[in-house]
């Protein structure tokens, strides 16, 4: 699969002789199955799925335990047949485990994550109350989605591969599921 990445239009993606052309014609000679495109505006990803030139999307920063603000987005994908490939569960890591008022203090947040910092730091803390991986939840999140194909996660480290694994593979009690729906719901009302 190869991706059109954040390109600053579609019309500039699907121009004449542009690159859509050209990974159309590297898909025709069997060089490349899939064709993707990612960016963070949904405008432009609903345009690419209604062009039905693109196989998949991808969405990052939008389809967490925080914010959800891609499900219209994918489930549209989905309909029309398309991958959706969904990125950034953790956050910047304030989602990935740890406690994201340490991260916050410790690394930094990109300025537009810090309102999330608060909400991140009420899922760790809940979490831990119940005794349950935060990583495993952000992760297992979007990846029970049905409508979801792939879950891009980064990794700076054998280890941190590891890491991973073990929290998309961790078992997390049935119940816990329809405990995140209803928070998330509650945060829906809020927001």
């Amino acid at each position: 699969m190869v991706l059109v990445h954040d390109p600053q239009s579609i019309d500039r993606a699907l121009a004449p002789g542009a690159a859509l052309d050209t990974l159309e014609q590297l898909r025709a000679e069997g060089k490349l199955r899939w064709i993707g495109i990612s960016d963070r505006g949904h405008d432009t990803l609903r345009n690419a799925i209604r062009t039905g030139r693109f196989d998949s999307i991808l969405t990052f920063g939008d389809y967490n335990l925080i914010r959800q603000t891609a499900l219209p987005l994918i489930n549209e994908a989905w309909k029309a047949g398309l991958g959706v490939l969904v990125a950034h569960v953790f956050l910047a890591g304030l989602l990935a485990g740890p406690d994201p008022a340490v991260r916050v203090q410790g690394r930094g947040i990109p300025e537009h994550l810090r309102p999330d910092a608060v909400l991140a730091r009420d899922w760790w803390l809940w979490a831990r109350e119940r005794d349950v991986s935060l990583r495993a939840l952000a992760l297992q999140y979007a990846m029970r989605n049905p409508m979801v194909s792939t879950v891009l996660v980064g990794a700076d480290s054998p280890d941190q591969v590891d890491e991973i694994v073990a929290a998309a593979l961790e078992p997390v009690p049935g119940g816990i599921w329809s405990e995140v729906e209803k928070r998330i719901a509650a945060q829906a009302r809020l927001a």
